[in-house]
């Protein structure tokens, strides 16, 4: 470019700053003529509604709310707006494809991009890869069909600040600056990658590819279900505290071999049901499955029989298991459906709410539960075809409410009524068991 030109395109930049102004009030743009007439605006005053393509190249604030929601053909460039002072919303409908937001760095609400009935979506343009905070809730949403996503990846490389985040239908998703968010909620995603995130308050991640959370460390609540691509191994391996009144970690789902978590110190609920592919669950340094963190003197109205279980359900493949360090749940103990051949994996335990084992059709006996000496309330035993030995526990041990055992074909009857012996309530032997023994 020559120097005439140079000065030139500097001379046209000035004269139109000089002639931008603030707009006053609402803006409303709904034809071609309403949007020549704002094209000089630097700042909407109020909220700015686009129903028609524009391009306003001078707009660096609207006060209030943006809204894109055009009625026909043309996209939406506001290359130099930086900052929104309430909500924005971007809604693509058939023929509408493409919204430029390269610099807005900061939505003091709510974020909202919502992909209609979009007539071929690899054109589709969303650029707000500038975007740093947002005060509440970004929500990007597919509103197709129930089983149709949007192949299109969300890549926010900026992201620092928000608060919520709810993801639905989309493709593979980035945040890879963000360190802290409330709530995350990913729902028939692509990958979910957050590479520098340590602390989540609610993690859920429903129906998703890939996930990747290496660095975090704390969580309120993590719910992962039903993965929609083969992973060997599901890991967070970081993550030590999941421990307070209403935390949970729950995995449900096929599509994953082993699952780990080698640093989890603390958890307020353990579950995992449903997750037929599982043969390894490791999680090595778990102490406490609790209501509240060690060293926490703060006491929580829910019971045990609502929060603190360890629960292992329908996991039908599940063979391996490492809770080495495991001493206490302060709920119950439920392993239902599983392929263990013995309880080796709990030989720390000393203390729990209840115990619940049934179905585990491998389970040869209680070898591996020699160091529990407390059961507060129920002992329950059901349907195991070839449990035959139950001798193998801590004569300390003492269940303070009652012991039930049906439908144990190999398990011998007399066997059963020694048991009685760390019983303070009542043996009940409703089921079959072996006579002749």
């Amino acid at each position: 470019m020559s120097r005439a030109a140079v000065v030139l395109a500097v001379l046209t930049a000035v004269a139109a700053l000089a002639a931008a102004r603030d707009c006053a009030g609402d803006v409303v743009l709904s034809t071609a003529a309403e949007v020549a007439n704002a094209t000089d605006c630097e700042t909407v005053e109020g909220s700015l509604d686009l129903f028609v393509g524009a391009t306003l190249p001078l707009l660096r604030s609207v006060g209030k709310d943006l809204t894109v929601a055009p009625c026909g053909a043309g996209q939406a460039d506001l290359p130099a707006l930086t900052t929104v002072g309430r909500s924005v919303s971007l809604n693509l409908y058939p023929i509408f494809k493409v919204v430029l937001l390269p610099a807005l760095r900061s939505v003091k609400r709510n974020f909202k991009l919502e992909l209609g009935n979009v007539r071929g979506m690899d054109d589709v343009t969303v650029d707000i890869g500038a975007l740093q905070f947002v005060g509440k809730q970004l929500e990007v949403i597919c509103s197709l069909g129930a089983k149709t996503s949007w192949p299109f990846p969300l890549f926010l490389g900026s992201l620092s600040s928000v608060s919520q985040i709810l993801l639905q239908k989309i493709g593979d998703v980035s945040f890879p600056v963000l360190t802290s968010v409330p709530s995350l909620e990913a729902s028939y995603c692509g990958d979910i990658t957050c590479n520098s995130l340590t602390t989540v308050g609610q993690l859920s991640l429903s129906s998703t590819g890939n996930v990747s959370f290496p660095l975090l460390e704390s969580a309120e609540q993590i719910w992962v279900s039903y993965p929609t691509v083969v992973m060997h191994t599901l890991e967070f391996p970081s993550l030590v505290d999941v421990c307070c009144s209403t935390c949970y970690f729950q995995f449900r789902g096929s599509n994953v071999t082993s699952l780990s978590v080698p640093k989890l110190q603390c958890v307020g609920s353990l579950i995992i049901s449903e997750a037929d592919a599982l043969r390894s669950f490791y999680a090595p340094a778990l102490e406490v499955v609790s209501l509240q963190n060690p060293g926490s003197s703060s006491e929580s109205n829910a019971g045990p029989e609502d929060w603190a279980n360890l629960e292992i359900l329908d996991c039908m493949e599940l063979s391996s298991v490492n809770l080495n360090s495991l001493q206490s749940v302060d709920g119950t103990l439920s392993l239902v459906n599983t392929s263990m051949v013995n309880l080796a994996s709990f030989n720390s335990v000393t203390h729990v709410w209840g115990i619940r084992i049934q179905l585990n059709s491998l389970l040869k006996s209680f070898a591996g539960l020699d160091s529990l000496v407390n059961v507060e309330v129920n002992f329950h035993v059901f349907e195991n075809p070839v449990l035959s030995d139950i001798s193998l526990l801590n004569q300390q041990l003492r269940v303070g409410g009652n012991a039930t055992f049906d439908d144990d074909p190999a398990l011998c009857c007399s066997a059963i009524a020694k048991f009685a012996y760390h019983v303070q309530g009542t043996i009940f032997t409703d089921g079959t068991c072996d006579s002749s023994c």
